[in-house]
């Protein structure tokens, strides 16, 4: 899918990522060279584990930004050195706003357990939402019907510690509630074992472009998909569920 305009850049977030409409006719927040490599693969991953746990996600798509654009913007005097050309990825648009406390209690059980499983395994602490604040990385839909959206997943996979997460995230004493219940664990590490079996598909769609940090291809970026299947395989043992 090309990128065919960059309408703006998002002022919130750690990639500040852009706004873009593309070729399909749909407009999507992108993200690039702010992210790295290695944050760019973990969004690709999360977003198609998210979907097979059906988590509601906003589509993802692989972004692609043509070099004619990124020097017509910079004729212009605009810069967007930290997109760059080549492929991105993409989310595409909901009209949603910022999740809040008030948000809390229309999240039904079931979905609010399976996003604490989800970040749980996917080593995301970037879900963070104390009556002090946070980054809760959640949108809530303003259709009528309302209901949640996740979204960036970048810092997946990255340095995590247990006791944080249990302290700020969102929904951490759902998660609580699943290392008390031995059933519950049962049924969680099938489900996310069972997910695991498309992890060769989920992989091939990473673009070659990003295991190299240089357009050259001469510099190999930091993506670890061996390492990453190695904390997903975490499930399939006991100790996936002992949250110290």
């Amino acid at each position: 899918m090309g990128v065919i305009e960059v309408i703006s850049r998002a002022e919130q977030g750690r990639t500040q990522p852009y706004l873009c409409r593309c070729d399909d006719g749909h407009s999507y927040y992108v993200k690039g060279r702010s992210a790295n490599r290695r944050g760019l693969a973990a969004e690709v991953i999360c977003a198609q584990l998210a979907t097979a746990l059906d988590l509601p996600v906003p589509e993802a798509v692989i972004a692609e930004v043509p070099d004619e654009l990124i020097e017509a913007s910079k004729a212009a005097g605009i810069s967007l050195d930290e997109l760059g050309p080549g492929p991105c990825f993409g989310s595409q648009v909901v009209q949603a706003v910022e999740f809040t406390m008030s948000h809390k209690s229309e999240v039904t059980p079931l979905l609010k357990q399976s996003l604490a499983v989800f970040d749980w395994w996917t080593r995301n602490e970037d879900r963070t939402l104390t009556a002090f604040g946070g980054n809760v990385n959640l949108l809530w839909r303003l259709d009528a019907d309302g209901g949640l959206v996740v979204i960036d997943h970048n810092l997946a996979f990255s340095e995590f510690s247990p006791q944080r997460f249990l302290d700020t995230h969102v929904f951490a004493d759902t998660l609580v509630q699943v290392a008390e219940d031995m059933h519950a664990q049962t049924d969680w590490s099938l489900r996310l074992g069972g997910v695991l079996a498309g992890w060769d598909s989920m992989c091939s769609s990473i673009p070659s472009e990003w295991n190299y940090i240089d357009v050259e291809q001469t510099v190999p970026s930091d993506i670890n998909l061996e390492a990453t299947k190695a904390l997903l395989d975490r499930c399939e043992f006991d100790g996936f569920w002992n949250l110290k």
